[in-house]
Order: C-alpha cells, then structure tokens, then sequence
C-alpha cells in the first residue's frame, strides 16, 4: 500500500502502534494482494518497514487521534523484501511516475503469484522487474518462483546466475546444457582440489558421451591436470586415464583425432611401446564402426541444417536419430545413447514423444528414471504418460514415501485449470490412485471411503433388493466390499444373506464363504457356520441331480418304448407294401397265353420261333 507522506502503516496491532507520522488524508493507492506466501509489499520509504502480522492484516490509523482508519487483508506469509516509494517530500510527476511503475511492476509480480502454472506471466513479471536494478532482489525471488514451476532457458539461467551464481548447479537438473557446464568449472579454486575434482566429475559425466563436446571438454580437463598436478607419474597416470576413458566409446566427432593426439602424447613417455597394444585395439574399434559413425555424422548434419522454428521437423530428425542409437544401443553403450537423448529434450523440450521415448528406454534398460519423469512432468504436463511413469519410478525406486506421492496426486488434482485433458487426466489419475493403494494401502483406502460409505451400502441394498435371487450379483457385492476396506464382519453378514437369498448356484457362493472364513475369518465358529451351509446345499443340489436324472431316464425309456411301437407298426406297413408290389410286378411279367389249332408234334423250338415272329 502506497500512502502519503503523512500517513501512518503498520502490519501490528492498531492497539500497539509502531512509530509513524499522523495525517488526516486517506491512502492515494491501494495495491492488490495474494493469499499465498508474500515476498514482496510496497512500501512508503519514510513509514516503518515491517510486513506480514500474525493476523495477516495491514492496519492504517490516524496517529494523533489514535482512530483506526482502515484494516487491509494482507499477507499471511512473512515479507521478505519489498519495494520504495520517492523520499520525502511532496508528491510530484516524479513520484507519480516512479508510483505508477511500481503498480505495473507489483501487478505483474502478482499475477505471476497467483497463477505459478501460467509460463507467460512469469516471463512478464522477469520483463517488468529486469528494467532497474533497484528490483534486483525482487527479480532473483521472481527466478526462484519461476523456477519452482518450470525448467529455464539458458539464457534465463545466464541471468538468474548473475544475480545468484549459487544456483549454477540447479541448472543441471533441468537441460543438457553444455555452456552451463563450462561456466561450471570456470574460475576454480585453486586452493580446492577436492571441489574441482568433483565438478570436474560432474561436468564429464554429462559431457563425456557428447557427440560435440566430448574432444573439448576433455582437451579441457586435460589442461587442468596439468596445471593442477605437480608430480609427473602423477600427472601421466591421469592424463593416460583420461585418454582410455574417452577412448573406451569412440563414438563422437574427432575420435580418430583424439587417438593420434593419444599416440603422440605416449611417444614422450617412458616406455612408449606399453601403450601399442591398447592403441590398436581402439583403432581396430573406430574402424569396425566406421559405417556407425558415417550415420550418426549424418543426423549431427540434418540437425545442424534444420530449422529451429520449424519445431515438428526438428522432433521428427531428433525421434529418428533417437531410435537409431537405441535401436544400435549394445554397440554404442548406455552412455552415448542417453547423451542423444538429453540433447533432444533440451533441443525440443516441448515434445511428449521425445521425453516418452527417453523414459520408455530408461524403463526397458531398467535404469533409474525418477529425475527424469520429473523433469518430463515439468515440461510436458499435458502428456499422461510422464506422470505415469513418475508414479512408477517413485514406487520401484522405494525412496518415496506414501506421503510424497499423496502430495503429487493433491498437486495435480489442485491445478486449474488443468493441464490434461479428460481422458488423459483419467489415466493418470487411475495410475496415482494405483500408487497410493500400493503404497499407503488400507489406510488410505479407509479414508478414501470414509464419507461414501453409508451411500455405497445404500445403493448396494437397492441393487441386492431385485437381484437377491442372482449369485453373481452376491459376488460383485462381496468383492467390492472387500475392495472398499469392509470389514470381516460386513462381508460375513453378505454372505450368509447370499447363501439364504440366491436360487440360481447358492453351492458356490457357500464354496467361496468357506474359502473366506478360512482365510480372513476371526473365529472357527464361523467357518464351521460356513462349513454346514456349504455341505447342506451341497447334499440338496446332488439330490436335485439324481431327481432330474431319474426322471430324464424315465422320459427316456418311455419314448423308446413309444418308438419300438411305432418301429413294429411300419415294419408290417412295409412288408405289406413289398408283398403288394411283389405281386404287382408278377402280374406284369408272368402272363398266360392260351393257344388252338397247334399240331400235337410241335417242338420248344418251333413254340420260341412262333412267339418271336
């Protein structure tokens, strides 16, 4: 709050004032706050600096009357810096215009507070806060917040290092930067061996695979070794060391240089024929991975000719070379395969492909990919597949605890809006909700349905009270209930009703009560209930059985008796046709011929000449 230069603000007690200057004149501004923790108040130069209160309120008062003006919301956090007004003095156009940039400047601060998910209102409140240097402080809190939030540029992390060069290190954990990295051990201690050597670790380990940078950074760390050694078997131990370590994947650009540089170096040691041995065997190496290194020299070409701002170009180069090298990963080792893949997220740190790839090849080679579904949620929130695998690499890794994982679940869940859509939102949700029942398991599971609970019995009872008569509707019901986190006795008390109610299979839900009592129940009575229920029904639906059988073969029997009747019947039906036919057919072809006037000596033969003619 902005006041005049006679009016009294204090963040104490109105019944406690703190030393200030008396006015009859009201506030000239009013500047809007937020509920969350505050870092940064405007205030007069001349009144007591102080913000915050253990009320979170800002009250004005009239000093000489003591009369309480007004009492202001403010902050319930602890202010930590805060912004002046002009000097002393009366109000004039430079007051005025010094007043309306801060209002512009604490509106941009502000927004950016109230919305920590919104990347261009950050990048607005830097803007506003980069102009002066008098908001110097205001600006490093402003990167801090930023950076809770979203991962840097380099260029961002250029400036937030000049106002706190601390934070170098936390640039690594967002991209594959090498300049980052360079400035990393610029500038060491001499005085400080083991901290060189440590960042020196460092910047080799994320470094030392780079197609690019590989001959650099250890022409580099070379250099250092030999400023920082003074013991020349010393020195020769490590910069052999260095060379076989660089040696040992030749798989970037200028390997073949490195091993003349190699060959060189060793001619000046003492015994110059023990490094032959070693050298042709990694010469033997580049020249075997000749035709691999020819094509990974070709994608570096395609990227380097591709155009950064056609971005969906650019992820197609980088998702082709990533699967290359994954695809040719028992060759080229972990090492260069996971440096490609750092390169393409920081190149298109926007693409869900590229970060799911990464973490598809992390979880396939069964490597540590916590920090990694990290930064992939940082940068990609509205793919579901970051967010899964983080649930799932903080679970396998066991280094997070219930509690944390519950904090991400509640993190997402409060975003608004929310980053994913509906479905995706869903998928997620159904892996955090696998994650927490895995990890907090019953506990959660009972405060999860603490307050639903009558309403679940309810709807349950209404869906028993028309499918009583249905083991399966039993079924459903014991399972949820079990699942939900009910107890013994509630899914005991299911079962018996279950057992009374069902016609259709009530021996296998009294089967699978028996299985209940003998492995949750709490007294042997009632697995003995359970036992007698079960060979009751049992007994009963064997009887049934042999009813329904007996009678089916009574059916039986009847009908075969029906149809031998039957069969006897058509057999005299058919015999009768037969003779009938029979006979038919003797009429036809046995016919009797009467014949006069023949002579008495007539032969067989003139009797067959006389019927042929």
């Amino acid at each position: 709050m902005l006041t005049h230069p006679r009016t009294a603000l204090s963040t104490k007690d109105a019944k406690n004032p703190a030393p200030s200057i008396a006015t009859e004149q009201r506030p000239l501004q009013r500047f809007k706050g937020h509920q969350n923790t505050a870092k940064n108040v405007v205030r007069a130069s001349f009144g007591p600096r102080e913000a915050g209160s253990e009320d979170g309120a800002v009250y004005v008062w009239d000093v000489a009357t003591g009369k309480l003006l007004e009492k202001l919301l403010g902050h319930s956090g602890v202010t930590s810096s805060s912004f002046d007004s002009d000097d002393e003095g009366d109000v004039g156009e430079e007051s005025v215009e010094s007043s309306d940039k801060q209002k512009l400047v604490m509106e941009a601060v502000c927004k950016s507070c109230e919305n920590p998910y919104d990347y261009n209102l950050h990048l607005s409140a830097l803007s506003a806060l980069s102009g002066d240097r008098v908001y110097a402080s205001q600006l490093e809190q402003q990167f801090e917040r930023f950076h809770e939030a979203f991962p840097l540029s380099l260029e961002l992390w250029l400036q937030y290092i000049e106002l706190n060069p601390e934070k170098l290190p936390e640039s690594f954990q967002d991209y594959l930067l090498p300049a980052l990295y360079y400035k990393y051990v610029d500038d060491l201690d001499d005085d400080d061996a083991k901290d060189a050597e440590d960042r020196w670790s460092v910047v080799l380990r994320a470094l030392g695979s780079h197609w690019t940078e590989c001959e650099n950074v250890y022409h580099l760390y070379r250099a250092f070794l030999t400023d920082s050694i003074d013991d020349a078997a010393t020195l020769n131990a490590r910069v052999r060391s260095s060379y076989q370590g660089q040696l040992l994947n030749p798989y970037f650009e200028g390997s073949d240089r490195v091993l003349s540089e190699y060959r060189a170096w060793s001619q000046y040691q003492p015994n110059p024929a023990d490094f032959t041995g070693e050298q042709d065997s990694i010469q033997r190496r580049i020249h075997s991975s000749s035709a691999l290194l020819a094509k990974m020299q070709t994608f570096e070409r395609n990227l380097d000719k591709a155009d950064a701002a056609d971005v969906s170009a650019l992820q197609t180069l980088w998702l082709e070379y990533a699967n290359f090298v994954v695809s040719r990963v028992s060759t080229l080792g972990c090492g260069v395969v996971v440096s490609v893949l750092e390169r393409s997220v920081a190149a298109v740190c926007l693409s869900g492909e590229l970060w799911g790839r990464y973490l598809t090849f992390l979880q396939d080679k069964r490597m540590k990919c916590l920090d990694v579904a990290k930064r992939a949620v940082r940068n990609v929130p509205f793919e579901s597949a970051p967010w899964v695998a983080l649930f799932v690499s903080m679970e396998m890794e066991g280094s997070t605890s219930a509690e944390a994982i519950h904090q991400v679940g509640a993190d997402l869940c409060g975003r608004q809006p929310s980053p994913l859509d509906q479905e995706k939102r869903l998928e997620v949700l159904l892996a955090f909700c696998d994650a927490a029942r895995r990890s907090g398991s019953h506990e959660l599971l009972l405060q999860a349905f603490t307050m639903s609970k009558p309403r679940w019995v309810e709807l349950w009872d209404e869906v028993l009270q028309h499918r009583s008569h249905e083991v399966c509707a039993w079924q459903s019901c014991i399972s949820e209930c079990l699942r939900v986190g009910g107890t013994v006795q509630e899914t005991r008390g299911y079962f018996k009703r279950g057992v009374a109610a069902a016609t259709d299979y009530p021996v296998v839900l009294a089967e699978a009560w028996v299985v209940f009592e003998r492995e949750l129940g709490d007294h042997v009575q009632f697995w003995i209930e359970a036992k007698r229920r079960y060979a009751l029904l049992l007994r009963q639906y064997y009887v049934s059985e042999v009813s329904s059988s007996d009678k089916s073969e009574s059916r039986k029997r009847l009908l075969a008796a029906e149809d031998g009747s039957n069969t006897g019947k058509k057999e005299v039906l058919d015999r009768r046709q037969a003779e009938y036919k029979k006979q038919r057919l003797s009429d036809d072809t046995n016919k009797t011929v009467f014949l006069c006037e023949l002579d008495k000596a007539i032969t067989n033969d003139d009797l067959l000449n006389l019927f042929a003619s």
